[in-house]
């Protein structure tokens, strides 16, 4: 483009001191060319600042991925939170399970306790009936007894 560029300053340097006695045509012809030129001008700036652009994207697409890699990723992730929140579920009643029968929310001669009781055998015995804070020592001690047998 610059090229063209050049040919067309060096017709209008010919032309322009003979402008003056000159017929109008070549007035306009010379006013058409320095149009051109302007255009001309204005166009190597908009595709040197487009090239800036495509190095920049394409320096930043090797850091990005695809849009298809980004998009399983995405798929993986909400797959994830899914199963967590289903396992989350599950121990959440797991949990509201073991506070019913701990016997947090419930007074020492409630309905539950006459129906319900949690006690360990300790061969030739029972153990107490275990609520709340024994019951939690008991199965961590139980715990920590099956953890160290199995090594």
């Amino acid at each position: 483009m610059s090229e063209h560029v050049a040919r067309l300053t060096a017709i209008r340097d010919f032309w322009l001191p003979l402008s003056k006695d000159s017929s109008e045509d070549v007035q306009v012809i010379l006013a058409d060319i320095d149009a051109v030129l302007v255009d001309l001008e204005r166009a190597q700036a908009a595709l040197a600042e487009a090239k800036r652009d495509a190095d920049r994207h394409r320096w930043l697409g090797h850091d990005l991925p695809s849009l298809d890699r980004l998009d399983a990723a995405i798929e993986r992730v909400l797959a994830e939170v899914d199963r967590l929140r289903t396992e989350n579920e599950r121990l959440r009643e797991d949990a509201e399970r073991y506070r019913w029968l701990r016997g947090d929310s419930c007074a020492d001669h409630s309905v539950r306790w006459t129906q319900w009781e949690v006690r360990c055998w300790r061969a030739p015995i029972w153990s107490h009936d275990l609520r709340r804070t024994n019951l939690d020592e008991e199965i961590d001690a139980a715990l920590c007894k099956e953890n160290t047998d199995a090594r």
